[in-house]
C-alpha cells in the first residue's frame, strides 16, 4: 500500500501535494491571498489547521485540556476527563516537560478514543498508521479515522479521505474520498479545503468548476494551508 509518511495530506502535510494550474494560481494572486505558516505539528491545535491530525488542519478547537502539570492532567484523565487525556497523550507524543513516549501516549489516546474524543480516535489511528507506540495496523487505523469523522473531528475525516483516494486499509473509492474532503472542508480542515479543490480544478468525481475550485483554494489559504497560497 501507499506509504502515508511519504505522501501528501491524511491531514499530515508531510510532502506538498500537487500545485493547482497557473490559470488557479494566478487568479488567487490577484485575489491577494497571502502566504502561510509552515505544516504544523500534529498534535497542535491552532486557528489555522486543526488538531492536527496528526494533523487534521482546521478551525475547530480539539477539546484539549490545558496540560502544564501532566501529573495533574493524567489524574483528570484517570477521573474520566477525555480531554484531559489527550492533552496529556500530546504531551508524551511530543516529550514536553516529561521525556517522549509514544506508548504512553497511545494508552492515553486509547483511553479519550473509548471515551468517544474524536481527536483521541484520530490521534490512535495515526498511531497505528505510523507504527509509533504500537504496531502499524492500516486496517485498524482506517477504523479510527471512521470513528473520528463520525464524531465529527475534521482531521479525522482528512484521514479517512486520504484512506479512501489511496487504497490504504480499505477498498480504493474516489467518490467516497470527494464526499469526505467535503465533510472535513466544512468542518474548517485546510487540507480538506485543498483536496476539493483540486477535485473541482481537474473533475475527479466531479465536473470541473474553476469558480469553485478559486473558491476552496481561498478557503484553505485562508486556514493556513501554504500551497493554497503560492
Amino acid at each position: 500500500p501507499v506509504d502515508m509518511r511519504t505522501s501528501t495530506a491524511r491531514g499530515l502535510g508531510v510532502v506538498p501535494a500537487p500545485l493547482p494550474s497557473l490559470l488557479v494560481v494566478a487568479a488567487r494572486v490577484a485575489s491577494g491571498c497571502a502566504g502561510a505558516p509552515a505544516a504544523p505539528d500534529p498534535t497542535s491545535v491552532t486557528a489555522a489547521g486543526a488538531a492536527h491530525s496528526p494533523e487534521g488542519g482546521g478551525a475547530a478547537p480539539s477539546g484539549e485540556a490545558s496540560c502544564d502539570d501532566v501529573a495533574a492532567c493524567e489524574q483528570r484523565c484517570q477521573d474520566g476527563d477525555a480531554a484531559s487525556c489527550v492533552g496529556a497523550g500530546h504531551r508524551y507524543w511530543r516529550g514536553e516537560t516529561v521525556i517522549e513516549d509514544n506508548a504512553k501516549a497511545v494508552e492515553l489516546y486509547r483511553k479519550a478514543c473509548d471515551a468517544n474524543h474524536g481527536e483521541g480516535c484520530r490521534m490512535l489511528g495515526y498511531a497505528y498508521d505510523q507504527g509509533l507506540g504500537v504496531a502499524e495496523d492500516d486496517k485498524r487505523a482506517f477504523e479510527l479515522a471512521t470513528k473520528a469523522c463520525d464524531l465529527g473531528d475534521s482531521g479525522g475525516c482528512q484521514n479517512l479521505a486520504y484512506a479512501y483516494d489511496k487504497g490504504i486499509g480499505v477498498a480504493r473509492d474516489a467518490a467516497r474520498a470527494f464526499q469526505l474532503w467535503g465533510k472535513g472542508c466544512d468542518l474548517g480542515n485546510k487540507y480538506s479545503c485543498y483536496e476539493l479543490g483540486l477535485a473541482h480544478e481537474n473533475g475527479r468525481s466531479t465536473t470541473v468548476d474553476l469558480k469553485k475550485a478559486l473558491s476552496l483554494f481561498t478557503k484553505s489559504c485562508e486556514l493556513g494551508h501554504a500551497n493554497a497560497c503560492n
